[in-house]
């Protein structure tokens, strides 16, 4: 027997129809989460929009979240993870005005600045800073510098580790004020 009474089901439909499927995938063959598809919607953006972000960014940033990258063009920014190239995970409102953060310097100083990287380099630069070099009885070269009296410098045969030269470099800076990295003036 048929009832004139619709159901509930019936009634939702007429009510608050169901949207439709949000799409998936952009042009260029990406695919979205579900939260980047909503958030496509959300920021009134298009997908010609997060295509030209990801493929020619003004700029880039590495996020913290998701471990990706974060792809910035004009107002709108695209979070990519770096485990999986192909799928969007979020979008974001971006100040066009705002200048992205410097990235922090990076351990070198460029090529006005030299870290030894054998006890041949490290005996030149101590000389050319006005270090005396004499062999010690031990085997180890010791290194004075006649502004420092009383300060001596150990010079080691091999190094330790990686870290043996930049460690000794900044032991000389921090025991006699002389940084051997910069040029001599």
């Amino acid at each position: 027997m048929t009832s004139a009474v619709p159901t509930p089901a019936q009634i939702a439909a007429r009510v608050a129809p169901r949207p439709a499927a949000l799409e998936r995938r952009i042009p260029a063959g990406r695919r979205l989460s579900r939260k980047a598809a909503q958030q496509i919607q959300d920021l009134a953006a298009t997908t010609a929009d997060v295509d030209a972000a990801v493929a020619h960014p003004h700029s880039t940033e590495r996020t913290h979240q998701h471990n990706g990258t974060l792809y910035v063009r004009g107002d709108l920014g695209v979070i990519v993870p770096d485990d999986d190239q192909a799928l969007i995970v979020g979008l974001v409102r971006v100040d066009p005005d705002t200048t992205p953060l410097r990235r922090t310097r990076s351990a070198g100083g460029g090529p006005s600045r030299r870290m030894p990287t054998t006890a041949a380099e490290l005996e030149q630069l101590l000389r050319v800073h006005g270090f005396q070099i004499a062999a010690a009885r031990g085997g180890h070269r010791k290194a004075a510098h006649p502004d420092r009296p009383g300060v001596i410098i150990t010079i080691p045969h091999t190094p330790s580790d990686s870290r043996s030269y930049p460690n000794l470099v900044a032991d000389i800076r921090r025991l006699t004020g002389i940084d051997i990295t910069r040029s001599a003036t």
